[in-house]
């Protein structure tokens, strides 16, 4: 009786699973099509209001999705949408002190001030320098690297040779001026100035100030109504390095940085031996070059565009440009994209075929109401497929038990 009993539950579940299997084998899903809407292919052009777009289209491998049948994590539809617009009007602002990339170099942006470059220099991080905090202070002997003691036995200025007779500097061609001695009088020999000392030399001889900088008497910055200023920056330590005829570094002497020559220990002021900053002023109102770089639909270029500055502040400048520009959009079924002309469509992918050959191409709708029944009957669908997956699953773990259990032994 038991057996028997157990044998018309499991022809039951076997029914009802095979039931809800046939009809999930025979259901197709419902499809969502927008009539009087053009479906595009992948590589596909077509032009709107004037402006010409272009699609891609693919499988992609994308993750979730619930349910047997409603789509599992395998490969899903996606698409870009592409155009381009030859002339858009763009706007840039640069923030006072900052640096910005332009004109194939890194420069300095400042709004209504200038950095002055005849008492100072922009370092590689766009911070201005005085020359007179340039170098490195000398730290034997007093700061000037003046002798002291008896006989001058350090290094002599340009172009001089020690004369140890008179103990007196003599010049071979023009004389270069020296630091003045730490306690001895100055001595001459003709037109040329020496340094007399009392004891030896505790360091090479440095020139004396050559230049209107002096321990900040001259302002790091000079007035600029209404101007955007580019200066260009320098790297003081790649430019030492690069030069074997100089030392890698600079020194200081009464406020004034030097750049040392290896070859005869010759000092030059660091504001004559680099070279005066690129610098390029332009006032409100006015138009300049300048490089920017865009992003295409495949990788990045360069382009030289006529900017205009049209407005300057003390905290930032606003320029003003038209350039080319490159728009891209991703495609999701039921998401809405915006065209050039600001006009948003409903995107429907559509997909034709299985595995590789499968094919998907989009559609482009206006109306979001009509999209939207639609999916919500497809939704039903799925709902329904997944519902009599559960049963076909449920039948199955049910028929096995039924069986299990006819088969225990029966007590008494």
């Amino acid at each position: 009786m038991q057996r028997r009993a157990a044998a018309v539950l499991f022809v039951f579940f076997l029914v009802m699973g095979a039931s809800a299997y046939s009809v999930i084998s025979v259901a197709e899903e419902p499809a969502i099509e927008l009539p009087n809407e053009q479906a595009y292919g992948n590589g596909t052009n077509f032009t709107e209001d004037g402006q010409e777009y272009r699609v891609l289209t693919e499988m992609s491998e994308g993750g979730g999705g619930g349910g047997h049948g409603g789509g599992g994590g395998g490969a899903t539809a996606a698409g870009t949408l592409q155009w381009y617009v030859p002339e858009v009007a763009q706007n840039q602002t640069y923030d006072n002190g900052t640096a910005a990339e332009v004109f194939n170099g890194t420069y300095l942006v400042t709004t209504g001030v200038s950095p002055n470059l005849d008492a100072a220099y922009v370092n590689a991080s766009g911070g201005v320098i005085p020359y007179a905090s340039a170098g490195q202070a000398m730290s034997s002997g007093n700061d000037s690297g003046n002798a002291s003691g008896g006989n001058t036995t350090g290094t002599a200025a340009p172009n001089a040779t020690n004369a140890s007779g008179g103990g007196a500097n003599v010049s071979a061609g023009t004389a270069t001026p020296a630091p003045t001695a730490g306690n001895g009088s100055n001595a001459s020999s003709g037109a040329n100035a020496a340094n007399a000392s009392n004891g030896s030399s505790a360091g090479p001889s440095v020139p004396a100030q050559q230049s209107n900088q002096s321990n900040g008497s001259s302002s790091l910055y000079v007035p600029a109504e209404n101007t955007l200023v580019f200066t260009n920056t320098t790297d003081l330590a790649a430019t030492l390095e690069s030069d074997s005829a100089v030392y890698n570094e600079t020194v200081t002497s009464e406020g004034q940085a030097f750049v040392r020559y290896r070859s005869n220990g010759s000092f030059v002021p660091l504001s004559e031996y680099l070279p005066r900053a690129e610098q390029t002023r332009v006032q409100e109102g006015d138009s300049f070059q300048l490089q920017i770089e865009i992003d295409t639909f495949s990788d990045s270029k360069t382009l030289n565009v006529s900017a205009t500055v049209a407005n300057v502040t003390n905290e930032s400048a606003v320029i003003e440009y038209t350039a080319p520009q490159y728009n891209t959009a991703e495609l999701e079924s039921g998401a809405n994209v915006t065209l050039a002309n600001g006009d948003q469509r409903v995107v429907n992918l559509q997909t034709e075929g299985h595995g590789n050959d499968t094919s998907v191409s989009a559609q482009f709708g206006s109306n979001y109401t009509e999209y939207s029944q639609q999916a919500a009957t497809q939704e039903s669908y799925h709902d329904r497929i997944t519902g009599l997956w559960n049963v076909l699953v449920i039948c199955s773990i049910a028929g096995m038990l039924v069986i299990g259990l006819a088969f225990l032994p029966v007590r008494g």
